[in-house]
């Protein structure tokens, strides 16, 4: 049901109104132009819920996700700090919480010594300016509401700007801290980091989330990777409730011999769906992502991937392994386009999955469209159970079940870790990554003793 004021939507009983949320916007401060504000309430006024009538959404449980009476926009109040992760290595950290940026938990000052930072659209140089509203207005709102309703809510933006042949000591540490609410909330932020020629940069994204409510964390980061720039980025998907969904928008443009590897740990516990879109503009831009995604219960892990080869001598390269046991859904869609008359181009795509229980599910779709002739292009996507002969083997060697299961599964999954270059990344993930396989393994036990 939709009205003149706002955007209801019915789904099977549950009503979803974001009119108080239209409502709260004309009296705050706006982040973005006007225009592209007012563009983004009217296409949500023609716009539902995304659903399985939608291609790229037809595998998803969005029922179970968005299916909440009192949705509204977090206030702002955060949780106690005792709550809040502490800090592996170090870092840069940008905390947000209560769809705010909390300075007092964020460490500006010291960031500012190293790079530009912009809380303001208007404090921008003029040329990031232009960049960013072209990368706006390229965004899918007009036919995404999870797009748009960021566009339209958004209260916190932060943008950095690394000047030329600058290379950060440290990683930025971008970190969604957990709001205190007693409804379920709505919590929207825009970034955006210009890599001028020849900088360097490490990027961590991740959540310290409580469970403490339903909660659905929308973010939206645009890069761009001038002349001669390398980004590293590593996102973190790892929390504790089966309420919490974080939708993750990311738009790459890389010019000249700019580069970006991304990787992706997915951890039992909410949904997550990356929506990447990555344009190589000149010749020798190239990205690689990779990831492993690790998923139970009723978790629900939807990645989707575009990549555009928009010159010649350009490179891309995906690799990612799943897991699904119990009733678990992955799915991994990848769809990467070759303009024509290009040349020396190269673009793979491989996704290798396992499934522990009948009841798991995994959608692999890599997908190539090619206008060219003078390419190296491959994509491929298994789907299988554990080996029963590796299982015997090490059975006869004196090996558990469950000890043999996890070696075989450790292995498998420790194949893309080695896709990671900085080892600051390698040092911050380590922790992480360990713990993520010692309680998805020690589940898989106890469930096995049952």
């Amino acid at each position: 049901k939709k009205d003149m004021l706002g955007w209801k939507v019915k789904i099977k009983g549950a009503c979803m109104d974001t009119t108080a949320g239209l409502e709260h916007l004309a009296t705050s401060k706006p982040v973005l132009a006007q225009d592209i504000i007012e563009k983004a309430r009217d296409a949500l006024k023609q716009q539902s819920w995304p659903g399985p009538r939608q291609e790229n959404w037809r595998y998803s449980n969005t029922h179970k996700l968005f299916a909440q009476k009192d949705w509204a926009l977090s206030g702002g109040q955060i949780l106690d700090q005792a709550t809040f992760v502490e800090q592996r290595q170090p870092s840069y950290r940008l905390v947000f919480a209560g769809g705010v940026l909390q300075a007092a938990l964020s460490d500006l000052e010291a960031l500012a010594a190293s790079v530009q930072v912009y809380q303001q659209v208007q404090d921008m140089p003029e040329d990031m300016q232009k960049r960013y509203h072209y990368a706006l207005e390229q965004c899918s709102y007009q036919k995404h509401p999870l797009v748009a309703q960021n566009h339209a809510f958004c209260e916190s933006f932060c943008a950095i700007e690394v000047a030329e042949n600058v290379h950060l000591d440290r990683p930025i540490e971008c970190v969604y801290l957990d709001a205190k609410e007693s409804v379920p909330c709505l919590e929207y932020y825009q970034h955006l980091v210009v890599m001028r020629p020849g900088a360097r940069v490490k990027w961590i994204q991740t959540v310290a989330e409580s469970g403490s409510c339903s909660r659905l964390l929308n973010t939206h980061c645009t890069w761009f990777g001038e002349r001669g720039s390398q980004a590293e980025i590593l996102v973190i998907a790892k929390g504790k409730s089966a309420d919490f969904a974080w939708y993750d928008q990311q738009q790459t443009y890389l010019q000249e011999s700019a580069g970006m590897d991304y990787f992706h740990l997915v951890a039992p516990g909410f949904f997550y769906r990356p929506d990447m879109h990555v344009r190589l503009l000149d010749a020798q831009a190239n990205v690689s992502c990779a990831g492993a995604f690790l998923g139970k219960a009723q978790q629900n892990i939807d990645a989707q991937i575009h990549i555009d080869h928009l010159a010649s001598d350009t490179r891309s390269h995906l690799n990612y392994r799943g897991v699904a046991n119990e009733k678990a859904k992955i799915v991994f869609s990848a769809r990467g386009k070759v303009e024509k008359d290009l040349q020396r181009i190269q673009a793979h795509q491989l996704c290798r999955n396992v499934l522990l229980s009948p009841s798991a599910s995994i959608h692999a779709k890599p997908d190539l469209e090619i206008y060219s002739d003078d390419v190296q292009c491959t994509h491929g996507a298994t789907v299988g159970a554990l080996d029963d002969e590796a299982l015997f083997y090490l059975a006869s060697r004196g090996i558990g079940e469950d000890a043999a299961r996890q070696m075989l599964l450790e292995g498998f999954l420790q194949t893309v870790l080695s896709t990671i270059v900085s080892l600051d990344l390698q040092r911050y993930l380590a922790p992480i990554w360990k713990e993520a396989i010692k309680q998805y393994f020690q589940a898989q036990a106890s469930e096995h003793v049952k």
